[in-house]
């Protein structure tokens, strides 16, 4: 399953006319068909099709409200990766080993993003001794560890 067969499926159950959709979408009506078909492969009809009418079956209902989020959740992340592209972002590889030292970069965080909203923390959880190897190599900036960790 891709977006184009997606997009397609979805666009057939607003119109219910798989012409206008190939137009809509620059392919051919043979290249909207296959991709429908690729989705029948989950063993279900989504589509009544005849030469006078399309129809959306029980399936296909159900399996439209899914898509159509799945395609709104693709949209929005390609929205906010090309926003994030098109500033000039500065990654900030933020280490810790335990929920507890999580929950103390917080605040830290939050004042961070107010001050610097370019700055974008990414914070890496894993065991201590994998987050130091990782800093001592240079693929983190900031390591923090409990009083424990450090001896």
């Amino acid at each position: 399953m891709n977006t184009q067969q997606l997009e397609c499926f979805v666009r057939i159950a607003d119109k219910l006319n798989f012409t206008k959709v190939a137009e809509e979408l620059y392919i051919t009506a043979p290249a909207v068909v296959h991709h429908i078909i690729n989705l029948e492969e989950l063993n279900t009809s989504l589509f009544i099709r005849t030469s006078k009418m399309v129809k959306s079956t029980e399936p296909g209902s159900l399996f439209y409200s899914e898509a159509k989020d799945i395609l709104q959740k693709i949209y929005m992340v390609e929205k906010k990766v090309k926003k994030l592209a098109n500033q000039k972002l500065s990654i900030l590889r933020i280490g810790c080993s335990s929920q507890v030292e999580l929950e103390i970069l917080e605040i830290p965080l939050i004042k961070l993003k107010e001050e610097f909203s370019t700055v974008y923390p990414q914070i890496i959880i894993q065991d201590y001794f994998i987050l130091k190897s990782l800093f001592d190599n240079k693929q983190l900036d900031i390591l923090v560890s409990t009083k424990e960790m450090d001896c």
